[in-house]
């Protein structure tokens, strides 16, 4: 499938103290893919997060995320490139 018409909104100034920089929409073929977060992990590499649940216990489930760990990869490379930023670039 084609990613396309990739959107950031920027986060607010806490948002960015937190590492949020903001919140991306975009079309992954038929797909419209809303409510993913661009942020800063520990390393300082920007990361893809995927919108969760908290269950009655606290647990945290995705309503979708990548199925692996180089999906997860090939996925980020394509919303930083739609975005016009390098691969893992702070």
């Amino acid at each position: 499938m084609k990613l396309s018409a990739v959107h950031l909104t920027l986060g607010s100034k806490e948002d960015l103290r937190d590492g949020l920089f903001g919140y991306i929409r975009c079309r992954y073929g038929d797909l419209r893919l809303d409510g993913l977060t661009l942020r800063k992990n520990r390393r300082g590499r920007l990361v893809i997060s995927y919108p969760e649940r908290e269950d009655g216990r606290g647990g945290k489930h995705a309503y979708v995320r990548p199925a692996n760990r180089a999906v997860r990869r090939q996925f980020e490379a394509k919303i930083l490139e739609g975005l016009g930023l390098a691969e893992g670039a702070p």
